[in-house]
């Protein structure tokens, strides 16, 4: 099937096959992120600022892609935004893992992996459980380094999940850093550990910096 296909097939609205979504979505607000050993409360919220949530994260996502879509008329924004959205609702009965933290919180990388899709395949319809699983798959490909199977995946679920990495890592370096700038900095408090830096860092070579690169060479 042709992307184009693809595209109005996954773009339309019939209701028997679609997530209440909005429903969902409201959920999120109840789902914390950054937690876990290393995430302090005085950086990461919640002692001196509300703790980041799903629900923040899905909205700014949906701005960047607004943005992204600006630059790039010809990808089909309402998709965009669905994959994007769809990606995370897993987290209403996993709850949200940070990166660095997947495999270390009682269950292996695969068991994790199979709690997330079967927490899918429960919360989704048929086409939004598509989408979510075309999100996982390029995510896959863009960490190998390699188009494994392009001709399965759409370029906007390619855009979602950079959305998606950029957001996460400028949200965990901005409250960082905002910490680090503030009067309530206290050279007592742990930064987050070794591979949770490294981790950021390896996100940003993979997901955003090309990116970045070929932002600059078409300007």
């Amino acid at each position: 099937m042709s992307h184009e296909n693809q595209r109005v097939l996954l773009g339309s609205d019939e209701k028997e096959t679609f997530t209440d979504i909005s429903r969902l979505i409201a959920l999120t607000r109840g789902i914390p992120r950054f937690l876990g050993k290393g995430y302090t409360e005085e950086i990461f919220g919640s002692r001196l600022r509300p703790k980041d949530t799903v629900y923040d994260h899905l909205v700014r996502c949906n701005r960047y892609i607004d943005q992204v879509c600006d630059l790039f008329p010809w990808l089909h924004k309402p998709l965009v935004k669905r994959i994007s959205v769809v990606h995370d609702i897993h987290e209403l009965a996993t709850s949200d893992t940070v990166g660095p933290d997947k495999g270390k919180a009682g269950l292996s990388s695969c068991e994790l992996a199979s709690q997330e899709w079967l927490s899918a395949e429960g919360l989704l319809e048929p086409q939004d459980f598509l989408l979510w699983k075309m999100f996982d798959l390029a995510d896959s490909t863009l960490k190998a380094g390699h188009p494994i199977t392009p001709h399965r995946i759409l370029p906007e679920a390619f855009i979602a999940v950079v959305v998606d990495k950029h957001d996460g890592n400028t949200t965990f370096t901005s409250l960082l850093t905002s910490w680090m700038k503030s009067d309530h900095y206290d050279p007592d408090v742990p930064l987050p550990p070794k591979r949770t830096l490294e981790f950021s860092f390896t996100q940003y070579q993979i997901f955003i910096w090309p990116c970045e690169n070929s932002r600059r060479n078409k300007e």
